[in-house]
């Protein structure tokens, strides 16, 4: 929790001469400080306060909740199908760079069996136009 005050970090304290008193004081100065048994009230007062008028409301409070969970679905959906689009486009773009990568390969190969044919041939027709 943060102080209203200084915005500082609110920790536990107690009474020296009570134990029976805590409250939290703000971490950078004790000036400011509340009761824990007082928040603790005015936490409760509030949840009750939620809590009546969750009732009273409960069917609009049902239909704002089901419409507000459709629409984070369907942004969920809409995000996730980007995603997918992405990642197809992605997945395609790799297909493309490993058919050219393996064409220049096989251009390679086929390159290198017939610089090798044709170098054995010619050695061949050397050994028998020598012999």
């Amino acid at each position: 929790m943060k102080c209203p005050e200084c915005g500082g970090n609110l920790a536990f304290h107690f009474n020296p001469n009570n134990h029976d008193i805590i409250f939290l004081a703000a971490t950078t100065t004790t000036r400011y400080y509340i009761r824990l048994n007082f928040l603790e009230q005015a936490v409760l007062y509030e949840v009750k306060g939620l809590a009546c008028f969750a009732n009273e409301y409960e069917n609009d409070l049902i239909k704002a909740m089901m419409c507000r969970s459709a629409k984070a679905a369907q942004n969920d959906r809409a995000r996730k199908q980007r995603e997918l689009d992405a990642l197809l486009v992605c997945n395609k773009e790799q297909d493309i760079l490993l058919k050219m990568k393996k064409g220049v390969a096989f251009s390679y190969a086929s390159d290198c069996r017939k610089t090798t044919k044709k170098s054995l041939m010619t050695e061949q027709r050397g050994m028998c136009a020598r012999g």
